[in-house]
C-alpha cells in the first residue's frame, strides 16, 4: 500500500467540491483562529479545544470534498477521503452510475473480495440527480476507456493506497497543539 499525493491525467471533480476544497479550509481556520483568540483573552481551555475539533472536523470535511476521479493514462485513479484506487482500463468492466448510490466501476475481477470500486466525490445526492454529474463522470470513463490502447494481463493489477494531503495534515497538526495548549492555559 503506497501513502501518496495523487495528482495526475484529466481530473473529473464536482463543481461544488472543487469550490469547497478552495474555501472551507479558510472557513474553518479562521473559526479556529477566533476560537484561539478567544482562549487567550480569556484564558479559557475549552476555546483551545474548541479549535482543535473546529479543525478536526474542517480536516474531515475537506477529505470529503478532495474526492475526486483522475483519467490517467492507462488507468483510471479513484481518489476517496482515505484511500485511492487505481484501476486499469483493462480491468474496468463497466462505469456506471445509479440513481441513489452514485458512481461505481464494475470491475473483471474481485478487489480485495468486491468486484466494484465506489468513488465517494460522485455519490448519489440531490444535486447529482438534478446535475447528472455521476453520469457524466461515468461517460467521461467510458469514452477514456475506448481510446485507451488494450493492455496485457500484468498491468491489469488493481493497485490502492492511503491518500496524502498537506493540508489535512497540516489541520491535524495544529489541533494537535490547540490541545496541547489547552493544558497549559488552565
Amino acid at each position: 500500500m503506497d501513502y501518496r499525493r495523487i495528482a495526475c491525467g484529466q481530473l473529473l471533480w464536482r463543481r461544488t467540491f472543487r469550490w469547497a476544497s478552495c474555501v472551507l479550509p479558510g472557513a474553518f481556520g479562521a473559526m479556529a483562529s477566533y476560537a484561539v483568540f478567544d482562549g487567550f483573552l480569556s484564558s479559557d481551555p475549552d476555546a483551545f479545544k474548541a479549535a482543535g475539533l473546529i479543525l478536526i472536523v474542517g480536516g474531515l470535511v475537506l477529505r470529503i470534498t478532495r474526492s475526486r476521479i483522475h483519467l490517467a493514462e492507462g488507468r483510471v485513479v479513484v481518489v476517496n477521503p482515505v484511500f485511492w484506487y487505481s484501476v486499469p482500463y483493462a480491468a474496468v468492466h463497466r462505469a456506471e452510475a445509479a440513481p441513489g448510490s452514485g458512481l461505481v466501476l464494475r470491475t473483471k475481477q474481485d478487489f480485495r473480495g468486491e468486484p466494484e470500486v465506489f468513488s465517494v466525490g460522485f455519490a448519489g445526492s440531490l444535486l447529482d440527480h438534478r446535475f447528472q454529474t455521476a453520469a457524466k463522470a461515468a461517460e467521461a470513463i467510458g469514452k477514456a476507456k475506448k481510446r485507451s490502447p488494450r493492455g496485457g494481463a500484468a498491468e491489469q493489477e488493481i493497485e490502492y493506497g492511503m491518500v496524502r494531503d498537506a493540508v489535512f495534515e497540516a489541520m491535524l497538526v495544529l489541533a494537535l497543539a490547540c490541545f496541547v495548549a489547552s493544558f497549559f492555559t488552565q
